[in-house]
């Protein structure tokens, strides 16, 4: 009898080397990420999306030195 997981089981994915996520990597114009033998396919940046992020950094910054300065002062 073949296995036939619940809907409530997790999907098993493939477990890949290192060696064969790099090899893939190369060949692929979409970018990926690797995690614990699994490989993982990364949404694209965006200028939009690139200046979000620089601008929350920024903020973020900001915020933690005055919390820093009210700390020491």
């Amino acid at each position: 009898m073949a296995y036939c997981r619940t809907m409530n089981e997790p999907a098993r994915g493939i477990v890949r080397t290192y060696a064969e996520y790099l090899e893939q990597e190369r060949a692929s114009p979409t970018k990926h990420e690797f995690l614990n033998g699994e490989i993982f396919a990364m949404a694209g940046g965006t200028p939009e999306h690139a200046r979000l992020c620089a601008c929350v950094g920024a903020e973020l910054g900001a915020q933690l030195r005055q919390v820093a300065a009210a700390a020491e002062g």
